[in-house]
């Protein structure tokens, strides 16, 4: 199986640098909960901080786009469902 969230979705389908949910690897409908899981899986594989001495700074700087993508796909995503006045 593949990564999740900026590699691969767990249900399949084409993934748009865009798209928040497949960012996310979450289904289209998904709560906010099921999104919030996802972001701190997500966070707690790729972010920079965690192991750092451990990468090389090629890595960490992928790490560090990858977990820029994944900030804004969260941002998006709670944007998108946030109550309209």
């Amino acid at each position: 199986a593949g990564a999740r969230g900026a590699a691969a979705r767990p249900h399949g389908g084409p993934i748009s640098a865009t798209d928040p949910h497949g960012i996310l690897g979450i289904p289209r409908g998904a709560t906010i909960e099921q999104a919030r899981s996802s972001y701190k899986s997500l966070v707690k594989r790729y972010d920079a901080a965690r192991g750092i001495i451990h990468k090389s700074p090629p890595e960490r700087e992928k790490s560090n786009l990858i977990m820029a993508k994944i900030n804004c796909a969260f941002e998006a995503f709670k944007t998108a469902r946030a109550p309209r006045p």
